[in-house]
């Protein structure tokens, strides 16, 4: 596989081609089969990506760098959800108050019992530390985990992984406990499962994704504002190193 692996690295936009092609085939898939659960768009590619990658021999890094255009316009993404928050501004102001405590609630309850599992399962302080942001988007979670001297990779690891889970069991979850509510149910995916999770809570309906969107956000700054103090406080009474 040498001579495809060197023209593949040699060939920024073949990776881009990858990404793009794998997901929109993934997305038709999903789509085709009536958006089932186990065929989740970014975990159907992220498990065919790795699969390419690594028949192929492409070093991941270079594939990272190779797609920087859409790192980049996941900016511009992001702020194009402020279009459902107003579009639903009046049910926003509704549950304001609700909102605020489902953030500082969940917020700190998303760190506290992930970390707890870690620690029972005997994970390392590395560990423990690197899995505290998992519930906020990618970009604050990696800040988080380098301010607080976690691994950003690994951080990064985690994010995916809860927000392909929130994606993919949001809905079972909300037909077990008999949820209607589509402003709650935004609420709760956004403060789990961040931006996959939210993309999830637009196929609901533009409410749900609204009050995800505007939950993710208020997650991120809240765990990025208190996060860091905690863990400063906790290794002042060396309980962490």
């Amino acid at each position: 596989m040498t001579n495809i692996s060197d023209w593949v690295q040699a060939n920024a936009a073949v990776s881009l081609f990858i990404t793009l092609s794998c997901y929109y085939l993934c997305l038709s898939l999903y789509k085709r089969f009536n958006h089932l659960a186990i065929l989740q768009p970014v975990m159907v590619s992220i498990i065919v990506i790795i699969s390419v990658l690594t028949f192929i021999e492409i070093p991941y890094q270079t594939y990272f760098q190779h797609n920087y255009p859409i790192h980049f316009l996941l900016g511009p993404a992001t702020v194009a959800l402020a279009i459902p928050l107003y579009k639903n501004k009046d049910r926003i102001k509704e549950l304001a108050i609700p909102l605020c405590l489902a953030v500082i609630i969940g917020g700190s309850m998303a760190v506290f019992i992930s970390i707890l599992i870690a620690w029972g399962l005997g994970a390392s302080n590395e560990v423990l530390l690197s899995l505290a942001p998992k519930s906020v988007t990618t970009p604050i979670a990696l800040s988080i985990s380098d301010s607080i001297g976690a691994i950003p990779s690994l951080t990064a690891a985690f994010v995916l992984i809860t927000g392909v889970v929130g994606a993919v069991f949001a809905e079972p979850l909300f037909r077990l406990i008999g949820e209607e509510d589509d402003g709650i149910k935004g609420m709760a995916i956004g403060i789990t499962a961040h931006g996959v999770g939210t993309a999830k809570a637009l196929e609901i309906s533009p409410q749900c994704g609204a009050f995800s969107a505007l939950s993710m956000g208020l997650t991120g700054a809240y765990t990025a504002l208190v996060l860091p103090y905690a863990i400063a406080i906790l290794r002042s009474q060396n309980i962490l190193p």
